[in-house]
């Protein structure tokens, strides 16, 4: 299939997603994108577009069939500047009536505050801020949000559930309302000190949540049934550790995925979950336990994990794996079998769980490495990885900081080139073999704090990352992982990634969350593919 067949099929697949639907009614039926690499997860009727989940999809593989940037001299930089906060991830919303969208997003601030937005995606022009103050600190709730089909921004932010829409509904341009609130019942809560972190919504028309203290759960993608009574929830650890400062007590500190099949994957700071609702009540699946050397510090926001589960393989036929960095001081990338273990299948090495796929450390080519760890979910594109490095070099000088203030000042102060970490790692299951092997290592490129998205398109890994101390746009060739492209945004604070994903919207435009805004990377023109190797 040629190039350009491909994209006109893409191009086909955007026009049959569904325009903004009146709340309350039905989700429409969906089209999966055509992927050139075959290698797309089924769509799901009840997002609101291609990208309104943290992560893209359920599947959170920060991959897409569309084609990103290939020249840096044919893109333009806009900044869109939302001031005191910043935001990780940006939902686009669905066709409007006349063919624009919008891209919403909620934040993170200190104070905390209850901040949600859109920006127009065809000018950038921020159209609305709902502002309300809050008590707190920043923490990493309210950060992940997803966008439905009926265009409803869902946050879930503290102990409560928000829903925001257009105050006029269809009319993009229109102030943002919020029309629903509810309290999480204590039954979905570990504790009192307890708040929500992940969301995501279900192929069932269910909104899944994760809790800072490793609760489990689901409520109805419908406003009419979310309250407390609609809830269902488990706790991965018995209710009896739900004690502030109880040891045994699991924490989450990112988002969660799920499948079209009911499962629900969690990372915690122990162990990796697969549990499964079935309509009626969630259960646990499985667990596997995760090495972990404690709290990394830096970059880092808790111990264990600092990835997002992704989901690896997309059609029948397909090898099903789950997969992880794990907490150790040099990680590891971990991939375990989501489903069924084959009957065949013999543990990697004695003591292993036998669900336990691949276990590689990842070190960037350097086997002396001390440190080496990632607060980014890896990037899965067919059975590919990638991985990025957020280990300073030294991080004495932020870890004796409180609370919040630690990780993001590191974060703040991540692009100095005195102290910025360097590496980018991709490594791949092979079926055939099933064994997980490392294709390339790009050692000098720095992507300090931004999730990494990979393009089937244009075959490049693109990521937000600081260069003598200059933040911008980076483009690695997924197939050798040398450098294709960069574009500088600018050294200040506003052009500084925090966490965000780095989007590749239908039109090839690049965008990111900053701190204090959104940056916005648009083709000056149309420019052809790289071609896929």
């Amino acid at each position: 299939m040629s190039r350009n067949v491909v994209a006109g099929a893409v191009c086909a697949a955007l026009l049959l997603l569904p325009a903004v639907a009146p709340a309350g009614t039905r989700p429409p039926s969906c089209k999966t994108p055509v992927a050139a690499d075959g290698h797309e997860p089924v769509c799901n009727p009840y997002v609101g577009s291609d990208w309104a989940m943290p992560h893209r999809n359920g599947y959170e593989q920060d991959s897409t069939p569309y084609a990103g940037p290939t020249a840096a001299s044919k893109l333009t930089a806009q900044h869109v500047t939302v001031p005191a906060g910043a935001l990780a991830f940006l939902q686009f919303s669905p066709k409007y009536a006349d063919g624009g969208r919008a891209a919403w997003f909620s934040m993170v601030s200190n104070p905390d505050a209850e901040r949600v937005g859109k920006i127009d995606v065809r000018t950038g022009k921020l159209i609305d801020l709902y502002d309300q103050p809050m008590a707190g600190n920043a923490t990493p709730s309210g950060a992940y949000n997803v966008l439905d089909h009926a265009g409803r921004m869902i946050v879930g932010k503290g102990t409560t559930v928000s829903v925001y829409e257009d105050a006029t509904t269809g009319d993009r341009f229109s102030k943002v309302a919020k029309t629903h609130r509810f309290q999480l019942p204590d039954s979905a809560l570990c504790g009192p000190d307890d708040h929500m972190v992940g969301i995501i919504l279900t192929w069932s028309g269910q909104v899944a949540f994760a809790t800072a203290y490793g609760v489990v759960g689901v409520f109805p993608d419908d406003p009419s049934k979310m309250d407390a009574g609609h809830v269902k929830a488990i706790t991965v650890t018995p209710r009896s550790t739900c004690t502030a400062g109880n040891p045994a007590r699991e924490e989450i500190s990112n988002s969660i995925a799920a499948d079209e099949h009911g499962g629900i994957y969690t990372v915690t700071s122990a162990a990796q979950y697969k549990h499964v609702f079935n309509g009626t009540t969630i259960k646990q699946a499985w667990r596997v336990k995760l090495a972990s050397d404690g709290l990394q510090g830096g970059v880092r926001i808790g111990p264990g994990s600092g990835s997002s589960p992704t989901l690896m393989g997309t059609a029948n036929h397909d090898d099903k794996l789950v997969v992880d960095t794990d907490g150790r001081k040099v990680m590891h990338l971990v991939a375990m079998w989501r489903d069924a273990i084959p009957k065949d299948w013999k543990p990697i090495h004695p003591g292993a769980d036998r669900r336990v796929a691949c276990d590689v450390p990842v070190n960037f080519g350097d086997p002396s490495i001390a440190k080496a760890q990632s607060e980014q979910s890896v990037a899965v594109r067919g059975y590919t990885a990638v991985v990025v490095n957020n280990s300073l070099k030294d991080t004495s000088s932020f870890d004796s900081l409180p609370g919040s203030l630690r990780y993001q000042a590191a974060t703040l102060a991540s692009g100095d080139p005195a102290n910025a970490a360097h590496g980018v790692e991709r490594i791949d299951w092979n079926a055939r073999t099933r064994t997980c092997k490392v294709v390339w290592v790009n050692k000098t490129v720095s992507i300090p704090n931004a999730i990494p998205t990979i393009s089937a398109g244009s075959s490049t890994v693109y990521a937000i990352g600081a260069s003598n101390g200059v933040w911008g746009l980076e483009g690695l060739s997924l197939k050798t992982g040398r450098r294709v492209l960069r574009l500088d945004t600018g050294a200040e604070a506003m052009h500084n990634s925090f966490y965000a994903d780095t989007e590749i919207a239908a039109d090839g435009s690049v965008w990111t969350g900053t701190f204090g805004g959104v940056d916005i990377l648009r083709p000056g023109h149309a420019a052809p593919p790289l071609p896929l190797k």
